[in-house]
Order: C-alpha cells, then sequence, then structure tokens
C-alpha cells in the first residue's frame, strides 16, 4: 500500500479539512473560552504551514529538511540559566527562525539569540508551576506558545513584545500546533481535567473546544492535513482524534497507561508512545491498530519518521534509541544509550540525534544505529529535541542538582 493511495482512500472517507492583556475576547464560534486581546493582528500574515515548529512540521515527525548534520562536532557557545531540574519531562526545544534562535525555558522564559549566541531579548510569561514546557510554533513573523498558567502566547518574534495572551485552561503542558490560521493547544484542567482548544491566531480568539480528554492532556498535538485530522494523548491513555473539518470529535484509541508525548502522524497513522511500555501506529480511519511495538520501558518520546527507508524512530526510559519497520511495526535495529530517552530523537540527512538522561547527546546512523558521534560534554539531561539549521545543531538541557540548565550550539570540528 503506497502513501498516496492511503491518503486517497481517507479523503474518498470525507476526511479531508478545510505586553500581556487579560482575556477578554469571546470565542469566535461555540461558547469558547475566553478569547485574546485581539492586539496585533494587522501586521502578521497566516501561512497554511508554520515557518518553524516542533519536531519540523505539523505532523511532528521529527525531520529537519535539506539538513546534514556535522561528522564531528565542538561547542561553539553554551549559555546557563535555561531550564530549571524539578520536573522530569521533557524540556522545550529551540527553534531557528529568521536569523535568531529563539529558545523556551521552563524558567517561564522565552529567549532570543543570535547565532553567535549574542542576547537578543527575554519575554517572562506569567508566574505558573513548572512555567512552560512548551516549543512554539513560528508563523509569519509571530511566535505562537504556551504555559503552564494556562495561557495561549502570541509574541512578536523581531521585539519579543508580548501580542496577546488568551488564557484558556488551568494548564497547558503540550506546545501548540498551527495550521492555516489556527492553533490546536491539548490543554489540562483541575475540573474537568482535560481539553483540546482551537484558537484563531490573528486575535487569540477560542474557535472550538472539547472536553473529552479525561485526564492531563499535555500531549503534543499532530496534525495530517492530508487524512484531514488532528490527534493528542491523554493521561486517561487514550489517543483521542478529530477531524480539522468542523471541527469534529471521530474517536479513540485505549492505551493501558498515560500517553504523555506526542503524536507524529504519517500516511493516514498516529504513531506515539505509551507508559504502557508499548508504540503503536493507529489508523485514524478505522481507530484500530495497525501494529504495536513492545519496549522495556514507558514510552515518552515522539517518533521521528522517515519514509524512504521506512523507519519511525523513538526512544523509551528502557534506554534504547528504537528503529521500528513503518509497516510491520517489526524492529529494525536498537541503540543502548545508557539512560532515559525523554526526548524526541530527530532526523537530518543520514544521521538519528537523540539526547539522554545520562548527560548524553547521540549521532547515530540512520541506517543501522551505529554512533557517528557521542557529545557527553553536557552540563544537564538532554531532554529537549535538538535542531539542525545550516549543519548547526542547538539542543537544551534540564538542570540537575549541580548546574543549570543550558543551551548549546555545537559546530563541525
Amino acid at each position: 500500500m503506497t502513501p498516496r493511495t492511503r491518503r486517497q482512500v481517507l479523503r474518498a472517507g470525507g476526511a479531508a479539512a478545510a505586553t500581556i492583556a487579560t482575556a477578554g475576547c469571546s470565542a469566535l464560534t461555540g461558547d469558547g473560552d475566553d478569547g485574546g486581546d485581539g492586539g496585533g493582528g494587522d501586521e502578521a500574515t497566516y501561512p497554511t504551514r508554520p515557518d518553524t515548529i516542533f519536531q519540523g512540521n505539523v505532523e511532528r515527525q521529527g525531520r529537519w529538511e535539506g539538513e546534514t548534520v556535522p561528522e564531528d562536532v565542538r561547542v561553539a557557545w553554551s549559555i546557563p540559566g535555561i531550564n530549571k531540574g524539578d520536573h522530569s519531562a521533557a524540556k522545550p526545544s529551540p527553534l531557528v527562525y529568521d536569523g535568531s534562535v529563539i529558545c523556551p525555558g521552563d524558567v517561564g522564559t522565552v529567549f532570543s539569540f543570535t547565532p553567535s549566541g549574542a542576547f537578543e531579548w527575554a519575554t517572562a510569561l506569567h508566574p505558573s508551576n513548572y512555567s512552560t514546557h512548551a516549543t512554539p510554533a513560528i508563523a509569519g513573523g509571530k511566535i505562537y506558545t504556551s504555559g503552564y498558567d494556562g495561557a495561549v502566547y502570541r509574541i512578536d518574534a523581531a521585539s519579543g513584545e508580548i501580542d496577546w495572551r488568551t488564557k484558556i485552561s488551568d494548564a497547558i503542558g503540550s506546545s501548540p500546533n498551527y495550521y492555516d490560521g489556527k492553533l490546536y493547544v491539548a490543554t489540562e484542567f483541575y475540573t474537568p481535567s482535560g481539553g483540546m482548544t482551537v484558537l484563531d491566531a490573528a486575535s487569540g480568539g477560542v474557535v472550538w473546544k472539547d472536553n473529552r480528554p479525561s485526564n492531563h492532556c499535555h500531549s503534543q498535538t499532530g496534525l495530517d492535513p492530508d487524512a484531514g485530522v488532528f490527534a493528542a494523548g491523554s493521561n486517561d491513555g487514550n489517543c483521542y482524534v478529530w477531524e480539522l473539518e468542523g471541527p469534529a470529535f471521530r474517536g479513540k484509541f485505549e492505551t493501558d497507561e498515560p500517553i504523555k508525548g506526542p503524536i507524529a502522524m504519517h500516511d493516514g497513522r498516529a504513531i506515539f508512545g505509551s507508559w504502557d511500555h508499548n508504540v503503536y501506529a493507529v489508523d485514524v480511519e478505522t481507530l484500530e491498530a495497525d501494529w504495536t511495538y513492545e519496549t522495556d520501558g514507558l514510552c515518552m518520546a515522539g517518533a521521528a519518521i522517515d519514509e524512504e527507508r521506512s523507519l519511525a524512530i523513538t526512544g523509551s526510559r528502557d534506554g534504547f534509541v528504537h528503529a521500528i519497520d513503518l509497516e510491520s511495526g517489526e524492529e529494525r535495529w536498537t541503540f543502548d544509550t545508557g539512560g532515559y530517552v525523554l526526548g524526541s530523537p530527530v532526523i537530518a540527512g543520514d544521521t538519528v540525534l537523540s539526547g539522554t538522561y545520562a548527560d548524553t547527546l547521540y549521532a547515530l546512523a540512520l541506517e543501522d544505529g551505529q554512533p557517528q558521534w557521542i557529545f557527553d560534554e553536557p552540563e544537564g539531561y538532554v531532554t529537549s529535541s535538538p535542531v539542525v539549521h545550516d549543519g548547526d545543531v542547538y539542543v537544551s538541557g534540564r538542570a540537575t542538582d549541580e548546574v543549570t540548565g543550558h543551551l548549546w550550539k555545537l559546530v563541525a570540528r
């Protein structure tokens, strides 16, 4: 079955899709929560897809297209004080946009640096527990991010000024997805304790919401325009799937434990890990598993997708990076990192990059998992998803008892 055939089948099934201020606008449609202040909409542009985003695209496939990884690396610079260490989840990832390195930190601040490491600006989000674990979506000169204060923010990429802030829940632990001028955000609540909200990128107003997830929904939302769906996991163990058109609830797929990591979308499937130690590939039309892959630890990392080799690359708390055949679900190779793999691996060219709780970043050959180089100088756990831009590698880490969390830039040695 070819990717084209699967997408044609899905389309035939009818699935195709079509500063800080106090929240003040009502929802655009439906009975949504408070919207943003509506400021800053006229000067932004709203492309169909973001310019850059967590895991490289709206499908969360973990690919940096057109990029290659150096054969060996050295530290060009490192900046301390980016992340704290009081939460074991994967940390926010840096992004490179329009000549700047945009780095969210769970200290509650979004930073901007030049590629040489010079400070440009820092924007503080509202103080909150755990501050932020979100990696922004950046589109049309605007940064869209979220915080554990339960709000979504739009920040001007050039100045760092906040255009609008929309509070939609008690807490948000996931990263906003962006598509066609709308933001798709998984949320947490105390009562009820989970949800999905769609916001208008121009105004920050709430377009639609669904509180079906029955426990904290802080999985990174994956979106598949070809299949006409978006999906997110929840602590209740379910992967929820909605249709872009509407939006409308399609259904859910049940696992035995929480789904806390990103949902990668590929060829009409949602690919994700669960704390039940399994990785799943779920058909978004039938909501049944095409395959299940078992690991020896809970799975929180997202999957990086290589269509050419038919591979899904992910990690587990068992300490291994796992390469899984996309069609059969069978193991192709594994690599023992010696530490939890909680951050999501990425692919650039013929290389997989994966950080670990062993204070290490690995570059592995995509074909067979053999190590190309090992960066073992980090001061802190490497739990963010690496970014490759112009042949340079950017990654941030979690603090330990001894050091604060750093942002690193690695260049060819």
